[in-house]
């Protein structure tokens, strides 16, 4: 039987919202897109939905490999920023929920800082989430019941029975790691087109345009359609039953 993951990518204000501290160019046009979506999903359509998170933190931020391509911090823990730009409410009674926090662009990777005795914490909440990061759990602010990410991926078993619904952004970034581990690790990804969205920036093994079409003819990601393994879709035939 296959498993079906409704995987949504860092859809926050600071990048959603024309008045974000990290904007992704056209990001605001698919809030009420992705609202409508997930109102229109019917009961059980995916086993669960996994919304994942970038989470930053005042000290940590300086210190991250991400801040050297994007220098002012953004997705900053417990801020109007970090929060959802879109409904996660919507989905509620629907279908199961998940958070997952990270604070590097790759779902897949460890925090590179790891070492929480060098930084400073502005409470205990936040050193919680901190120790957290890369963890999943049905607690949005990513405090308690969590469980490592490593281990809630291992019980899926993830492989070609395992479909993977994608959206969020950045097309270029955050969604392009996400959509290739899930392909490396054996499971079928479907990427929903018209609620994607990319950054575009000349970065080495990125796709300068930013547009998700450029992403997957990457050399990367070739193989992967060529065999089916991942295709885009749009949200109106998401909708339609199986």
């Amino acid at each position: 039987m296959t498993k079906r993951i409704l995987d949504i990518v860092d859809m926050q204000v600071d990048f959603m919202r024309a008045d974000g501290k990290l904007a992704v160019p056209g990001a605001d046009a698919l809030i009420a897109r992705t609202n409508d979506f997930f109102h229109a999903l019917p009961k059980k359509a995916f086993d669960f939905a996994l919304f994942k998170y970038d989470t930053h933190f005042a000290d940590e931020y300086p210190r991250s490999p991400e801040s050297q391509s994007f220098p002012n911090i953004h997705c900053e823990y417990g801020t109007t920023g970090w929060g959802l730009a879109v409904d996660a409410d919507a989905l509620k009674g629907k279908m199961p929920i998940h958070y997952m926090t990270k604070n590097t662009f790759n779902m897949w990777e460890d925090n590179p800082l790891s070492d929480a005795t060098k930084l400073k914490f502005a409470n205990p909440t936040e050193r919680a989430a901190y120790d957290n990061l890369y963890f999943i759990g049905n607690d949005r602010q990513a405090v308690k019941g969590m469980m490592l990410r490593d281990e809630f991926m291992n019980a899926l078993r993830l492989d070609k029975d395992v479909e993977v619904t994608l959206i969020g952004v950045a097309s270029d970034f955050c969604v392009h790691d996400a959509i290739l581990g899930y392909l490396q690790r054996g499971a079928r990804v479907r990427v929903v087109e018209d609620l994607v969205t990319g950054i575009g920036t000349p970065v080495p093994g990125r796709a300068p345009s930013g547009n998700i079409r450029d992403v997957l003819d990457l050399e990367v990601f070739r193989p992967y359609v060529k065999k089916g393994q991942v295709t885009l879709v749009q949200s109106q035939n998401v909708l339609r039953p199986h």
